[in-house]
């Protein structure tokens, strides 16, 4: 390993890229809109056992977090989903990826990153890396 895909080395150093990324972060942080309405999606109804204790757990986080039990658990299966479906997506592009790689498209190695990155840090102007095929 030690190497990054140019064209993700290029959307991380993005100016544009990392404004919105943290524009996305804030505008999450200021309002988090709940992911599931029950008076617009027709639901099924399903029985889980809870420990008392969970239980009791959940009436309070959704008593601080003003809303119903059944919302507050409906929006917490819809994170734990969409975090699980991120991470296959994530891993699958990261497959994809690596194959592309092997296949003899551009990286750039970890060093010349890193000494990039260094020398941004340290106020210098230098030029990007350069990709290349990874050496075999």
């Amino acid at each position: 390993m030690g190497r990054l895909s140019g064209s993700l080395l290029a959307a991380m150093l993005s100016p544009e890229s990392h404004k919105e990324r943290a524009m996305q972060g804030v505008s999450q942080m200021c309002y988090v809109e709940p992911a599931i309405q029950s008076s617009e999606v027709a639901m099924s109804t399903t029985t889980i056992r809870l420990p008392d204790e969970l239980k009791a757990r959940v009436a309070r986080a959704a008593k601080d977090a003003g809303t119903t039990v059944h919302g507050f658990i409906v929006d917490a299966i819809t994170e734990k989903i969409e975090a699980h479906e991120r991470r296959n997506a994530f891993h699958a592009e990261a497959q994809q990826r690596w194959a592309a790689i092997q296949d003899g498209d551009n990286t750039l190695s970890w060093a010349d990153v890193r000494q990039y990155m260094q020398q941004l840090a340290d106020g210098e102007n230098p030029a990007p890396p350069v990709a290349s095929t990874v050496e075999r």
